[in-house]
């Protein structure tokens, strides 16, 4: 059966993927999105193919669209791509579908560091990492890296609104 061949297949990646997809094709819709991830891992971690967990990833995603497992998966091959601008949605994905304030803060810190290191754009990071420090206003490393990019940018009035959402939440 392919159970037993998939138990056999486990030193094959190959093998065990193309049994995974043959299990597809009769799977319900919430077991398609976990064989989806499972294939998606395989190509990321065993094969180091990107870009088929990249497609796995997004046909799980499709089925199970808030799903933070496979869009944490997905905004890792993202990341290594370089992809910003899907990291982006992926990120704002998980931030919409987030309640704890103190995840989504971290989401959003996530998004503001991608803006000042890999796109160059500290305006718009420093306007996300405001929006992180709403989230969760006592969180220093958030404090910290909104202050050193107001710093740099000599922008005194925005560390005045900083200190103050600061001190109003004491």
């Amino acid at each position: 059966t392919l159970e037993l061949l998939m138990a056999q297949s486990s030193g094959e990646p190959e093998l065990l993927i193309q049994c995974k997809r043959a299990l597809l094709l009769d799977a319900e819709e919430a077991e398609k999105a976990t064989l989806l991830v499972e294939i998606g891992d395989l190509y990321a971690i065993e094969l180091r193919s990107q870009g088929e967990a990249r497609d796995a990833y997004d046909d799980a995603l499709l089925l199970r669209p808030d799903d933070h497992l496979i869009l944490h998966r997905r905004l890792e091959v993202a990341a290594e791509e370089s992809d910003w601008e899907r990291s982006f949605e992926l990120l704002d994905q998980l931030v919409v579908t987030e309640k704890d304030p103190v995840v989504r803060g971290r989401y959003r810190s996530a998004k503001a560091r991608i803006y000042a290191e890999e796109i160059g754009d500290a305006r718009t990071a420093t306007t996300i990492w405001f929006e992180a420090l709403d989230d969760n206003p006592k969180d220093m490393q958030v404090i910290g890296e909104l202050s050193d990019q107001l710093r740099a940018r000599e922008d005194w009035s925005g560390l005045i609104s900083m200190m103050s959402r600061r001190l109003s939440t004491m």
